[in-house]
């Protein structure tokens, strides 16, 4: 029996679960274009976390997405409960930096997909604000150079104006004359 492209798996499980190539690219964190791509075997990820990820949206095994690549996981990777996995969020929302086990340092290790966490009842704490330079109007010179180039732009602005009237009264004078000449008026 022929091993299902990757392609064809994606295509079918996202299907089977209702779900556009859109919202899985929103889940997967890459562009549409890129599932699209995924889809028709055009390309296919090659970072293994990227391939959980993807077995985990599709709700898949590792190996059902790493065998059309001709890859084998290396080895179960510790998958843990939702309850486990929402114990381990911070005050702010986030999960906390897991420190593997020394036998597991350099293993990847996988989170499966789950809802977002909802929102936080107060807002993250942010970095003061960094001491910044007065603003240029605090400082008596760059107020008064400030000020001067208001004015000249208006006095330009004025002029423009005057000099628009003047130019549309020469055409309609220019109109008139050509309109008289061809009435013989």
């Amino acid at each position: 029996m022929d091993v299902e492209s990757l392609g064809d798996l994606i295509r079918r499980r996202r299907q089977v679960m209702g779900m556009s190539q859109v919202k899985l690219a929103e889940l997967m964190g890459r562009p549409p274009s890129t599932i699209r791509s995924w889809e028709r075997n055009v390309s296919a990820p090659s970072d293994l976390k990227v391939l959980r990820t993807l077995a985990a949206v599709l709700a898949v095994s590792d190996s059902a997405v790493l065998a059309p690549l001709g890859l084998t996981a290396p080895g179960p990777a510790p998958r843990k409960t939702i309850d486990e996995q929402l114990s381990e969020l911070r005050d702010d929302g986030r999960f906390a930096e897991p420190s593997p086990p020394a036998d597991r340092a350099a293993e990847v290790t996988t989170v499966t997909a789950s809802p977002a966490p909802a929102a936080p009842a107060q807002p993250p704490p942010t970095a003061p604000a960094p001491a910044s330079a007065p603003s240029y109007l605090e400082i008596p010179t760059e107020r008064l150079a400030y000020q001067s180039r208001a004015i000249l732009t208006a006095a330009a602005g004025f002029g423009l104006l005057l000099l628009l009237m003047w130019a549309l009264s020469e055409v309609r004078t220019g109109i008139g004359e050509v309109w008289s000449s061809l009435t013989g008026g």
